[in-house]
């Protein structure tokens, strides 16, 4: 484990003493451990490295299975492996570019031998994704991305289904903690799917394209940091609109460990 750098926060960090404003350099360290609660059940997944491989168990409370999703390097692209308990249930690829973001990708089910989803990511010069497409077996999602200041302005989300009929159009606005840094990825190789944003979000409203524009749900986040700007807590609120009823109050614990 390498030395760690700290180096002066340019922003006072919620919660900690002026004279600790310190935060880490985004990327020096990635995550070990996260513990999920809501919706009365406990996810509990460890996360390991080896070399440009990596791969992450998850446990569930309301079931004995142990999932592990494994990722191996090999050449331009990660080979992927996803197991319940022993058994391997799917597998697939996940394409590189150049630039060593994922471009493309497809995971298919063993079981069936059909895929299980097909991924299309587009960049633009400064290694943001702008558009990702996932096609599942009868529907797939189409998210455009729009960027301001290094965050996300806004999302286009369409959900197209086999039935036009049940497809939806929504527009998801961003916004963000602008003096908390994000510094790390909240999932397995988040950073190869674009450059990150550059602050932790603070709400999502989605708005309903289909509907005059109508607001139908917000995200609220809170967060816990460390004297290094590491998110070791997170609260997520989310309610149905109009009216804040709260549909899912969850939180998530984090651990690190540095590259």
């Amino acid at each position: 484990m390498k030395k760690l750098l700290f180096i002066l926060s340019v922003a006072v960090l919620a919660g900690c003493n002026k004279n600790d404003d310190k935060v880490v350099q985004p990327g020096e360290f990635r995550m070990s451990k996260s513990i999920h609660i809501g919706n009365s059940n406990t996810d509990t997944t460890y996360y390991t490295y080896s070399g440009d491989d990596a791969s992450y168990k998850v446990s569930h409370s309301n079931t004995s299975s142990i999932y592990n999703n494994v990722y191996t390097k090999n050449g331009s692209q990660y080979d992927l492996a996803f197991y319940t308990n022993s058994t391997k249930t799917h597998e697939g690829f996940s394409h590189l570019t150049a630039s060593g973001f994922i471009d493309t990708g497809r995971v298919t089910n063993l079981s069936t031998m059909l895929f299980n989803n097909r991924d299309k990511i587009y960049y633009d010069a400064n290694n943001y994704a702008t558009r990702i497409i996932t096609a599942y077996n009868g529907y797939t999602n189409d998210i455009k991305k729009f960027y301001s200041g290094g965050n996300y302005n806004y999302w286009i989300y369409d959900l197209l289904r086999t039935n036009p009929l049940d497809n939806t159009k929504d527009s998801v606005v961003f916004e963000y903690y602008l003096d908390k840094p994000k510094l790390t990825e909240f999932y397995m190789f988040e950073s190869k799917y674009g450059k990150l944003e550059k602050n932790l979000v603070k709400k999502r409203s989605t708005y309903d394209l289909l509907n005059s524009g109508a607001l139908k749900r917000t995200y609220d986040y809170q967060y816990l940091t460390d004297a290094n700007g590491l998110v070791t807590r997170q609260v997520l609120i989310i309610k149905d609109q109009p009216g804040n009823v709260i549909t899912s109050n969850d939180t998530t614990y984090y651990e690190y460990v540095a590259k």
